[in-house]
């Protein structure tokens, strides 16, 4: 009697399900949780090899259940060609999903929402590493609108080192050492720029308890495309009006500059949309927004009880008592939470530039 045919059981993607779901699969297959996990995150690739067709199609089942993508296929076909690697940040572009997004994450990445809201707060909000693009698609899928889900290759991106206040000591050992290390750093905050991977993780490995030490992906900036001069006609109109500038909002514009035409760009789509717009005889130019601070000015309220309540809910401890003030300043997304909260609490309030707080807290 002919053997029966032996199948292998490849992950074509973490779908639905979560690294909360690996251990009840490795139990099963006898084959470790950092295994499964893995297997998950970094699909295509195969889970386990070799099983009868019966228990292969059992498992597959169990697999989809969970809300995996499987595919069983004969244990002597070639192994899925190894996926390129990602990191991946996610920007949060609608405040009021927050929360839901916060919610999803926390699933998609097993762990506690504190520590899911710590993860999309952070500057810039890098979520996963090392994962597959398949698995780039499943967050994508499971945060739902109001995001904007960025990956990036580590091999090709460009990282830079920021130091932010700190006490000299360490300031003056860090400096040092990159001067040691062949570097010739700024003093900060921009202390080195356009490293390469390998150097971004040497000095994190060197340095990485130094206060205030950040090195970032280049790939998950945000950039915003201002205007500053031109003329309206129906050229530059109709360039304006390619980025989403409603056609009867352009001769605005004009009487209200400098003005912003675009957010949330990358810079490569910065720098073409300067171009394009150039192009047609406009004055633009580009700013960095990920690491804007900024503040909340609130102008008038209908309840300056339940608003206090709402700012200490918010970890304010002293709010003040009367208006107008500036709150902060922030980081972009938390200073607009703050806004979106204290608008649903009835009070009239909007973003002001960081610079106005720490000049002082009223206007």
């Amino acid at each position: 009697m002919a053997s029966e045919s032996l199948k292998s059981l490849v992950i074509t993607s973490i779908g639905t399900a979560g690294p909360n779901d690996a251990a009840s699969v490795a139990l099963g297959l006898g084959v470790s949780v950092p295994h499964v996990i893995s297997a998950f995150y970094r699909a295509p690739t195969t889970l386990v090899d070799r099983l009868p067709d019966a228990t292969a199609t059992a498992v597959a089942e169990l697999l989809a259940s969970l809300g995996c993508e499987v595919e069983i296929v004969p244990s002597d076909s070639p192994p899925p060609e190894l996926a390129q690697l990602l990191d991946v940040a996610v920007h949060i572009t609608d405040e009021a999903r927050f929360e839901p997004v916060a919610a999803a994450a926390a699933t998609f990445l097993g762990c506690p929402e504190e520590e899911a809201r710590r993860l999309l707060l952070a500057t810039p909000p890098v979520l996963l590493g090392q994962v597959s693009s398949a698995t780039v698609e499943a967050l994508r899928h499971r945060l739902g609108e109001g995001v904007s889900v960025l990956s990036s290759d580590p091999a090709l991106a460009g990282y830079d080192v920021l130091l932010g206040e700190c006490p000299a000591v360490h300031r003056a050992r860090l400096l040092a050492d990159l001067r040691a290390m062949g570097f010739d750093p700024d003093t900060g905050p921009w202390v080195l720029r356009g490293l390469t991977k390998d150097q971004a993780d040497a000095i994190w490995a060197r340095h990485r308890r130094t206060p205030s030490l950040q090195v970032t992906n280049q790939n998950f900036y945000r950039y915003e495309v201002v205007l500053n001069g031109g003329e309206a006609d129906a050229t530059t109109t109709a360039a304006l009006t390619s980025t989403g500038v409603p056609v009867d909002v352009v001769p605005r514009l004009f009487n209200a500059l400098p003005v912003i035409v675009a957010d949330e760009l990358s810079e490569r789509a910065a720098k073409d949309l300067i171009a394009k717009l150039t192009q047609v005889g406009l004055e633009v130019h580009a700013e960095l927004t990920t690491f804007l601070q900024l503040g909340v000015r609130v102008n008038a309220w209908t309840s300056p009880t339940k608003v206090r309540a709402t700012l200490r809910a918010a970890g304010l401890k002293d709010p003040p008592d009367a208006i107008p003030f500036v709150l902060g300043p922030w980081p972009e997304l938390t200073a607009r939470l703050v806004r979106n909260m204290l608008v649903s609490a009835g009070t009239d309030a909007e973003l002001a530039d960081g610079e106005l707080v720490n000049a002082g807290g009223r206007a």
